[in-house]
């Protein structure tokens, strides 16, 4: 789609396009396309900007989109810096990500709902390799770590 008429397009429709065209042929662990995760992660959230961050979250990790792409798309700066606290750099180890990405609440919020979607294992065909048990405990730790985060914000 050319980026004038995807421009064009309400807010929503516009990050849910993107994804689908950015994320094509992408499959999850699954096997599914991977389009369907950054969908069960939006539909989490009640809030329209954190709907749209959330459609977005892997673009920037998962695709050759930049931030200046986004940008250029027309997102706000604030959705885009949730989108780049949500996009792990290549060497960050894993815990130092999640507790970069804690700073923000709408990040926090997202990553959750990433997290709850990662670890449903009926997503997964067949039994659970020591691989997938080893991921979904550091997703566990992960997800009590924002969840402390996050009480601590409310308390």
């Amino acid at each position: 789609m050319e980026k004038v008429k995807l421009k064009g397009l309400p807010l929503f429709e516009r990050a849910l396009t993107l994804a689908a065209v950015m994320h094509a042929g992408q499959k999850d662990k699954g096997g599914q396309p991977y389009v369907m995760h950054v969908i069960r992660v939006m539909m989490e959230l009640k809030e329209p900007e954190l709907k749209v961050a959330a459609l977005l979250h892997d673009l920037l990790e998962d695709t050759d989109l930049t931030a200046e792409d986004l940008l250029s798309y027309g997102f706000s700066e604030e959705t885009i810096g949730i989108v780049a606290l949500l996009s792990r750099e290549p060497e960050e180890p894993y815990m130092d990500y999640i507790r970069r990405l804690s700073r923000d609440e709408g990040a926090i919020r997202i990553k959750l709902s990433d997290l709850k979607d990662n670890q449903n294992r009926t997503r997964l065909k067949g039994s659970l390799s020591q691989e997938d048990l080893k991921r979904m405990e550091k997703y566990h730790r992960a997800e009590e770590y924002l969840l402390r985060v996050l009480h601590d914000r409310e308390v």
